[in-house]
């Protein structure tokens, strides 16, 4: 038997722009339409299937409704964000608006059982659930443990590792495969794997592959499949010959990066693409910023870049290094994805 998985989904992000809607419904339309030929008929989603907590917009409401109205058997697992408080699954959005007609598991862990394989399905764990869900975990002979799960040591986002978590690895070992939700980005350790979001939600995702799966309950194995559609662009202008096809950046987020002196030609190109795009950020590229020391001329060095390099020069304690720097990705995180 086949089975497909679903990461973190979020529908309502950016819910004001209507090329990004558009943008999640083209990836979950390949993700179910590649489900489709391998033959698959039960679905699991990994969590987050919404993206605010407490109130969901009716663009999202009716996005949902047009995606999970399907024929595949599905099964949700909850995620932090499909939780009205943080401290409880108690209240969430997946049972009262998917509960009907799927299988919804929000509480404590839970065994199925496909094709004679036991598969545990583990809701996101917080203050409530934790003692009763590592409990579970722990006396557990299942072979798969599909989850939304805290764990340490793994990319939260590229760049940033999480160093908290919600249940002890060792806890993990006896399972064939843990997959799980709540990192927005592909990672693998052992038998623990990080399936990351469909899709890009920031600039942090640029050129952050994006994967759905499927396992295959006779071999045991875990499959890719890469999602191809992107919604971030960047252009880089040295020359005329860089001025290519603008239809490329249709109904996009495009950051053009100018290299060279305008001209009639880059020009026609950048409002051209203006045209096209959802929205456009032109960067003069010829202006070097400057520190003390060093000079910046890579438009794709990021925040956490300039960070560490800033943090390893200061004279300080490494402990108080480690201080400074989890309180800035914290803050980061806060400001460019909210809540993972």
């Amino acid at each position: 038997m086949k089975i497909g998985i679903v990461g973190d989904i979020h529908l309502g992000i950016n819910e004001g722009n209507q090329s990004f809607v558009d943008y999640q419904m083209k990836c979950i339309n390949f993700i179910f339409e590649e489900f489709e030929k391998l033959g698959i008929k039960k679905v699991i989603f990994l969590g987050d299937v919404y993206d605010k907590r407490q109130a969901i917009s009716v663009k999202a409401l009716k996005l949902s409704h047009e995606l999970f109205n399907n024929n595949f058997e599905q099964y949700f697992i909850l995620g932090n964000h499909d939780t009205a408080f943080k401290s409880s699954n108690y209240l969430n959005s997946v049972e009262i608006l998917l509960g009907d007609n799927n299988f919804v598991y929000s509480n404590l862990p839970e065994e199925v059982t496909f094709d004679k394989k036991k598969f545990l399905l583990t809701p996101w764990i917080n203050k409530s659930n934790t003692e009763e869900s590592n409990k579970i975990i722990k006396k557990s002979k299942a072979d798969y443990m599909f989850a939304h799960l805290d764990l340490t040591g793994f990319e939260m986002i590229r760049g940033i590792v999480s160093r908290t978590g919600h249940v002890s690895l060792k806890l993990l070992n006896n399972f064939e495969h843990v997959i799980s939700g709540h990192y927005h980005c592909y990672s693998n350790k052992g038998n623990i794997t990080y399936l990351g979001n469909i899709c890009e939600m920031s600039w942090i995702d640029y050129e952050v592959e994006k994967f759905c799966g499927w396992v295959d309950t006779k071999t045991d194995d875990l499959n890719l499949i890469k999602i191809p559609h992107t919604m971030y662009e960047k252009i880089k202008i040295k020359s005329d010959k860089d001025c290519v096809n603008a239809d490329n950046y249709k109904d996009k987020i495009v950051k053009i990066y100018l290299h060279v002196d305008r001209n009639v030609k880059i020009e026609k190109f950048i409002l051209s693409v203006i045209d096209v795009a959802s929205s456009v950020n032109v960067i003069d590229e010829k202006a070097i910023i400057t520190t003390t020391d060093v000079e910046i001329e890579d438009e794709d060095i990021t925040v956490l870049d300039l960070w560490k390099n800033y943090v390893e020069e200061v004279d300080m304690e490494k402990s108080e290094r480690i201080i400074v720097t989890e309180i800035f990705e914290e803050a980061y995180l806060r400001v460019t994805v909210g809540d993972v």
